[in-house]
């Protein structure tokens, strides 16, 4: 009898295994599994990429009981265990609760910090962390700007990088005078950005400080139209509790109330941390209005806050954002303009408002850059982006992108995905001044086993390669 070729018999037997996995589809008990490990390249030989977002291995159970879900997450690096999570979620009668106990051994404490780097598309440099951490603060060690003077920025956080899920960790910053800047967080995240507000960020790098030991409850009940929200975290870098009252269904003047305490270390009387009342300002032309009135500690009333968004200006292609912000010692006006163009076609022209010397003076538009992207039929997507200035960049110095993706179907139901994506320098000596190709490959068997590959190459040769299994069931 001949034998089957290595790579057929794996395939059939992988076929085999999620065939068995699809049979949990109706057990109350779910779960993953999942490897991935980094190679750097570089001219003596292949090295393991030893840091936690990279390398790792992960482990994720979960048991549904009637409206409660309890799951396990367990997760190591190269240097150990990464992470150990607990979590139940779900509702008891009218009260729903959110319940996470998770341990950070090798990450945690006042020693160990998870380091990342970015040279990213501008104006947003996005960091991911790999997996949720409950952060206690993270720290913005450098910052390569623009206009060192007049560029505004601001650090924003996400556990699961949704749409709603963001929310500020800073205010904004002008300048990199004070970096490194350390910004308090006290929460679970995954994603970080740093956004430019006005001007262009060509580096940056942070440190995130992850917690040894966290504990974070969340509990909500809705009575009579009126949701009630409290959350307690206890962690190593610091405990609070917050309580939020607010209505159920947005649509009146009145949007929520919170108030924190902080219960290690306390520094104000009774705990007291902060107060913070948020208003809906639906008028007149004010379509998007919020006023927010803060109080904490140290200086008892903090600010007034009007903010309003798309604020029409008279044309149609130019809106702007209103912030006005009073506190004890000033009062701060920031206008930022913003063009509301569409695209023409597969076409999109990037331009920017171009200021004179007076205040609030336009002098025109500057055409920066440009977009082609065309959908061919077959699940075939190629774009291409080209920037006219020194300024916006595709990735690190490169100011040219094209890049080509293939949707396809796969043997057993699943289904494969090739993303290719080659930069190019106005500085490099290479054939068409190519700087760099990055390739990714995932394919699945069936609906629960993927496998993914990520390469990239440069003028030297292969300078990264990442492979990657994830089995669910």
């Amino acid at each position: 009898m001949r034998k089957l070729p290595a790579a057929l018999g794996g395939l059939i037997v992988l076929a085999a295994l999620t065939q068995g996995l699809a049979s949990f589809a109706s057990s109350p008990f779910w779960g993953s599994f999942e490897v991935q490990i980094g190679l750097d390249v570089p001219a003596g030989g292949f090295t393991i990429q030893t840091t936690s977002n990279v390398t790792f291995a992960e482990v994720e159970m979960s048991y549904e009981m009637g409206d409660v879900t309890f799951s396990n997450v367990t997760s190591y690096d190269a240097t150990g265990i990464a992470l150990v999570e607990f979590r139940g979620r779900g509702a008891l009668g009218p009260l729903e609760f959110d319940s996470r106990l998770t341990f950070s051994p090798v990450l945690g404490g006042a020693g160990s910090k998870l380091n990342l780097n970015q040279s990213w598309v501008n104006p947003t440099h996005s960091y991911n962390l790999g997996r949720i951490y409950f952060v206690d603060q993270i720290e913005v060690t450098s910052l390569t700007l623009e206009d060192n003077v007049n560029t505004t920025w601001r650090v924003r956080a996400s556990k699961d990088g949704s749409a709603g899920s963001w929310s500020w960790v800073s205010d904004e910053i002008t300048g990199n005078g004070g970096v490194p800047v350390v910004l308090p967080v006290g929460r679970y995240l995954r994603y970080v950005d740093i956004v430019g507000i006005s001007g262009y960020i060509s580096d940056s790098a942070i440190s995130v400080q992850i917690s040894s030991e966290a504990f974070v409850t969340q509990v909500e009940l809705e009575v009579f139209g009126i949701l009630f929200e409290a959350e307690l975290a206890y962690a190593s870098g610091g405990s609070d509790f917050s309580f939020t009252v607010g209505p159920a269904e947005r649509g009146g003047v009145f949007d929520s109330a919170t108030i924190a305490f902080a219960l290690d270390p306390i520094t104000c009387i009774i705990g007291f941390e902060s107060a913070d009342i948020e208003l809906d300002l639906p008028f007149a032309c004010f379509e998007d209005g919020s006023v927010d009135i803060a109080f904490d500690c140290d200086e008892g009333f903090s600010e007034l806050e009007l903010d309003v968004q798309g604020l029409q200006m008279g044309l149609s292609w130019l809106s702007a954002d209103l912030e006005i912000e009073f506190s004890v010692t000033a009062k701060d006006v920031d206008i930022s303009p913003s063009l509301e163009l569409q695209a023409y076609g597969c076409v999109t022209p990037y331009f920017k408002i171009d200021f004179g010397s007076e205040a609030w003076e336009l002098e025109g538009l500057t055409l920066y850059g440009l977009r082609l992207r065309y959908k061919m039929e077959g699940g075939v997507t190629i774009e291409s982006l080209t920037y006219l200035d020194d300024i916006h960049h595709t990735r690190e110095d490169y100011w040219e992108m094209i890049r080509i993706r293939v949707d396809g179907d796969a043997c057993c139901g699943g289904g494969f995905d090739i993303d290719t994506s080659t930069h190019f320098s106005k500085d490099h000596t290479m054939l068409f001044d190519w700087a760099e190709t990055d390739i990714r490959l995932a394919f699945d068997v069936g609906s629960d086993v993927t496998f993914e590959t990520y390469a990239v190459f440069v003028p030297t040769g292969l300078d990264e390669l990442i492979f990657g299994i994830e089995v669910s069931w």
